[in-house]
């Protein structure tokens, strides 16, 4: 069984997983280049899956399964990750974001944070990120923060572009809709 998007074809090893309820789907192991801890997201560039790990690394994966590159940069865990401008941005509980490139490695630096970056997507041609203090955070492609939203009381979880508005899930049980 394979799933394809934007022609991207994924192999059956990429997609197993084992559940915490003890559902046993299959273990995918790579090479020595997998990760030494949890994955805790995946995003797809061109022809290669991108993921970041509790272990602090983010790596690339060939269509095969098989690890391409390792990269080290991070201090905490790689919560999120999202593609922009054929370059990946990662999250983190380091308190940073880190703009990644396949042949150059780490681009860049997102500083300013201070709080713990739990989610990532693109929207109106801008990266934005949601963070452990509750704000919705809009980034320029050179990594400066442009703008900062309030409203949410705990960690904003989840981003998602829908009908030209931003929408924020967060622990504190709301959704807001920005535009």
């Amino acid at each position: 069984m394979c799933i394809q998007r934007n022609n991207i074809h994924l192999p059956q090893e990429l997609l197993q997983v084992t559940l915490s309820y003890g559902i046993n789907l299959g273990v995918a192991e790579a090479d020595d280049c997998g990760h030494d801890h949890s994955i805790m997201c995946l995003t797809v560039l061109g022809n290669r899956v991108w993921s970041g790990s509790k272990d602090g690394t983010v790596r690339m994966w060939k269509e095969s399964g098989d690890c391409v590159q390792k990269f080290l940069g991070h201090e905490g865990w790689v919560t999120c990750l999202t593609t922009y401008n054929n370059t990946v941005w990662s999250g983190s509980t380091d308190e940073s974001i880190l703009v990644w490139s396949e042949t150059e490695g780490c681009l860049r630096k997102c500083d300013g944070i201070n709080s713990w970056v739990t989610a990532l997507t693109v929207f109106k041609d801008h990266v934005w990120s949601g963070s452990k203090d509750g704000a919705v955070r809009q980034w320029s492609p050179q990594g400066l923060c442009l703008k900062v939203c309030t409203g949410h009381t705990d960690w904003v979880r989840c981003l998602v572009e829908h009908n030209d508005c931003l929408w924020s899930g967060s622990y504190d049980h709301h959704i807001r809709i920005w535009d």
